[in-house]
This record gives structure tokens, sequence and C-alpha cells, in this order.
């Protein structure tokens, strides 16, 4: 009996040491991106009538990268939408943008941004954009129209 009883007390002075091990592994094997979205802005352009670009930044709080694969305007359903970045100069389609884990990812004039075809001349103020993500899934997001 006091074989047992010493066993009890080994486990239980060892218990918390593995709980907070095991416990550590969980965390660090959690790849979860977790996505926030600042400063979303929709720039009509004065050079090429209906035609539009968004910029915004992506913030990836989480430990795990995600991807931005597509964008809708809510309002404004029919209008093309395309991922850009610009390389070596020059605007370029892309399929995606990674979005790093804790990183900020600038979707910027210059660099990666969302250009619009057939944005309507006659437009609200703030739209709603649907960001749609690999892993996170779509996530809406207010836009402030700049004519």
């Amino acid at each position: 009996m006091r074989h047992h009883l010493r066993g009890l007390r080994d486990v239980r002075r060892v218990l918390p040491l593995l709980l907070l091990l095991c416990g550590g592994v969980a965390c660090s094997a959690d790849r979860t991106p977790r996505l926030v979205v600042k400063g979303a802005t929709v720039q009509v352009s004065d050079a090429i009538k209906g035609s539009a670009s968004s910029f915004m930044f992506v913030i990836n709080e989480g430990s795990g990268d995600d991807r931005l694969l597509a964008c809708l305007i809510k309002e404004y359903p029919s209008v093309y939408v395309e991922l850009h970045d610009v390389v070596g100069g020059k605007m370029t389609m892309v399929k995606e943008i990674a979005i790093p884990a804790r990183e900020t990812t600038a979707l910027k004039r210059g660099g990666l941004h969302i250009m619009f075809t057939g944005f309507p001349e006659e437009h609200e103020t703030k739209v709603t954009l649907i960001l749609t993500f690999e892993k996170s899934g779509p996530i809406e997001v207010r836009a402030t129209v700049l004519s």
C-alpha cells in the first residue's frame, strides 16, 4: 500500500511539469493566422474611367501564414477585381498576396494593391470589401472611397 501512495505522490509532483510541457508543444504547433485589416481605402482613378485601386494594411497577429486570394465589393458585385504588384516598375497581375505570420502587409501605391475595373462613376462614399483569404476565409472591411 505504501508503494502505491508513494507512486501517487510522484505523479502529483511530475504532472504539472508534464502539463506545462505538453501545453507548450500544443501552442507552438498552432499555425493559425489572426488577421486585422486597417486603413482600407478605394482610390478612384482620374486617368482611367471606371478604374479604382484599394490600399490597406493587413496585420497578421497569428503564428500561421495566410494568403489573400480574392476581393469583392459588396455594393458593386459586377466590378471586375484583380490582385496586383509592381515588379520592375511594371504593374503585374498576381494570383495571390502572401500574408506572413506576425507581419504587416501593406497594400499601397507602387506595390501590392487591389485593382477594380468597371467601378461606377456614381458611387457610395464607403463600400464593403469582402476579402477572401486561404485560411481565414472571407473578411468584410469597410473602405472609404476617395475621388
